[in-house]
């Protein structure tokens, strides 16, 4: 869920899981979904990690089946292997090096039975894919704030704002 602490990991194991934003804000029940994804997806692997707050919402449209993965177990099993202590320093490398918070958290699993350079490449093709979305998704939510409309206090407030200053400039201020 967004805005919450990642503390579990999930593995989908069967069902379909959608990702999926709100298309306006001022309408509940519009949302844009981004990606579908199925059996051996994983979901929040970096946010997880790092114990970040998640940046969009997962939807269930079917029945699912999830393994889920708790920190507190994550963390036993830390301490027990150097090649995850490893690929946990990576990812918070390089969640470090970005100038923009990661919008999307998750994996692509390809289920289909290939040769290992098919495989790899569908890999590529997958973080490549990932990394595209990232990409607009954070633009997208850098013009999402900027055009979005203010709440009626603050429009109040620059009402004001404005009439104060027309008349500290007009000819009857008398301070």
């Amino acid at each position: 869920q967004k805005d919450v602490i990642a503390d579990k990991l999930i593995l989908i194991q069967q069902g379909i899981v959608e990702i999926a934003v709100k298309y306006d804000r001022r309408r509940d029940d519009q949302y844009f979904v981004l990606e579908r994804l199925g059996r051996g997806a994983l979901i929040n692997h970096r946010s997880f990690m790092v114990a970040d707050d998640a940046d969009t919402d997962f939807v269930s449209r079917t029945t699912c089946s999830c393994f889920v993965l708790h920190y507190t177990k994550f963390a036993e099993l830390l301490g027990k292997r150097q090649d995850l202590q490893k690929a946990k320093q990576d990812v918070e490398t390089d969640l470090l090096k970005s100038h923009m918070p990661l919008a999307l958290d998750y994996i692509f699993h390809n289920n289909q039975r290939h040769s290992l350079e098919a495989y790899q490449g569908q890999l590529r093709k997958n973080s490549l894919k990932v990394k595209l979305k990232n990409a607009i998704m954070q633009k997208w939510t850098v013009v999402k704030e900027q055009n979005q409309p203010g709440n009626i206090s603050d429009m109040v407030d620059q009402m004001l704002k404005k009439k104060r200053a027309a008349q500290k400039d007009g000819p009857d201020y008398l301070n």
